[in-house]
């Protein structure tokens, strides 16, 4: 939900761009986080990895439709191909919530 995005601006738990996310994922620098991904990121094999290391690093996952969107939630005018939201106690309910939902979503399929 949008207060989700705003509380976490705020608190500055929200991570974006191609290359730091993965770095972060790998490294488990953020024990529990949630990624989020542009459904309209063109050509798809920049963030075609993703969804493969977040499942095995356990690490909930889902697709917006638009890169767009995701630029406005992080606070910018521009598009914004990936997102990580990490955990914080000022945002642990909402967080809680949003993830339930992200893992209860059906796996995408090809």
């Amino acid at each position: 939900t949008q207060s989700t995005w705003e509380k976490a601006r705020s608190l500055k738990k929200l991570h974006q761009g191609i290359k730091l996310i993965p770095k972060t994922i790998m490294k488990k620098k953020m024990p529990r986080s949630m990624v989020f991904l542009g459904g309209d990121v063109y050509p798809v094999d920049v963030i075609s990895h993703i969804p493969l290391m977040c499942e095995e690093f356990d690490v909930p996952y889902c697709y917006v439709p638009m890169k767009r969107d995701l630029g406005l939630a992080v606070g910018t005018s521009r598009s914004v191909a990936i997102v990580m939201v990490e955990y914080d106690d000022g945002i642990a309910k909402l967080y809680s919530k949003v993830e339930k939902f992200v893992r209860d979503l059906p796996m995408p399929s090809c």
